[in-house]
């Protein structure tokens, strides 16, 4: 049953609550990208939950609600090498590789190593251009960079990685997709434009192409 305090929300706003880039909009708005609640579904769905909000209208609150299915936590280890470090084993057998993730939002970092730990990859995980450029033991076999950083950008990384032997996959990561920013994530030598909020097939498929 909603609370009864809090901004509330109107009934129409509902439906499309959870849509990139869908924000409150009113006197209480506190901006952003309207990225949080779509990002929250993307997750729980890909966990086989759902989350749905409800509301007795502005200034009535709201109640938001997830249902997720039981299951066994996944085993990781953490080792650290200039960032954070999990190697994990995939229950389904799934070729495991070294993906190194350069995002600088802890939410979508903790998303994307959550995400790709259950699948069985070893993973390092930096939030800037500096720490991507840190050399490691073993080279990386794919690299997922956000393309806004705050010593530079994805196309930063782009280059260094550019000139690594043997040179790793390169996947682009940003809240936009337009034909314009495909053609530069291009142009750049990323391989792949995944566009926020994370959707796991398409992550799953940029990885196996």
């Amino acid at each position: 049953m909603p609370c009864a305090t809090g901004i509330g929300l109107d009934i129409a706003t509902l439906n499309g609550l959870f849509k990139s880039f869908e924000q409150h909009r009113g006197d209480s708005s506190r901006g952003g990208l309207g990225l949080g609640l779509a990002i929250c579904r993307g997750v729980i769905e890909a966990h086989e939950g759902r989350i749905w909000a409800t509301s007795a209208g502005e200034g009535r609150g709201s109640t938001f609600e997830v249902e997720l299915p039981t299951t066994r936590a996944a085993e990781t280890d953490a080792q650290p090498f200039g960032g954070t470090y999990v190697d994990s084993t995939s229950e389904e057998g799934i070729r495991s590789m070294r993906i190194l993730i350069v995002e600088d939002d802890d939410d979508t970092a903790a998303i994307l190593r959550d995400l790709l730990g259950q699948e069985g990859h070893a993973l390092g995980v930096v939030h800037s251009v500096r720490e991507a450029q840190r050399p490691v033991d073993k080279p990386w076999d794919i690299v997922i960079s956000d393309l806004g950083l705050p010593d530079g950008s994805g196309f930063d990384v782009a280059r260094h990685f550019g000139g690594v032997t043997p040179r790793p996959r390169l996947i682009a990561l940003s809240g936009y997709g337009s034909e314009t920013d495909l053609t530069a994530t291009s142009a750049a030598g990323f391989e792949r434009h995944l566009v926020k909020p994370i959707d796991l097939g398409q992550l799953r498929q940029a990885l196996t192409l």
